[in-house]
């Protein structure tokens, strides 16, 4: 068997202080069959990739954490090599520019499993009205009772 026939495994890590929320978003991940690491906050991510963690390919993160919020971690992850991606969630914000695509809470297991495949196996929208549909509706839908997560 030749290694390129092997799929790789990617890696995601999942940042947030509210834990029920990062174990809920490492849990939908990781039954997607993603490697899945946690964080609770900016900084604790940041050591993952001081200890020499495995190639991390995306990043979910809050926006809103205490010590470092998920903006800075952004700025600081963007000048690795290979920098991952970084896909924001949030409840809420003012910021009205962000580095990467946001996931408004409370959102479903099925928008955050579509938003992660297409951010790792690089499938864009069919087409610009798609995309805009699709942001949209991740922006308007809310989750069943039970797996609505709030913001801080």
């Amino acid at each position: 068997m030749d290694l390129d026939d092997i799929p790789m495994k990617r890696t995601v890590l999942a940042v947030d202080d509210e834990e029920l929320l990062r174990h809920y978003v490492a849990r939908v991940i990781a039954n997607e069959g993603y490697r899945v690491f946690v964080a609770g906050d900016g900084l604790d991510a940041l050591a993952l990739f001081d200890l020499g963690a495995p190639p991390i390919d995306l990043v979910i993160t809050d926006i809103l954490m205490p010590g470092m919020d998920g903006v800075e971690l952004a700025r600081r992850l963007a000048i690795l090599a290979p920098a991952p991606r970084v896909l924001f969630v949030t409840g809420g914000h003012g910021l009205s520019d962000l580095p990467g695509p946001v996931l408004w809470k409370p959102f479903l297991a099925d928008d955050l499993r579509t938003l992660v495949r297409r951010l790792l196996d690089d499938v864009p929208p069919q087409n610009r009205s798609d995309q805009d549909s699709e942001t949209a509706r991740f922006a308007r839908r809310s989750a069943q009772p039970g797996l609505t997560c709030t913001g801080p």
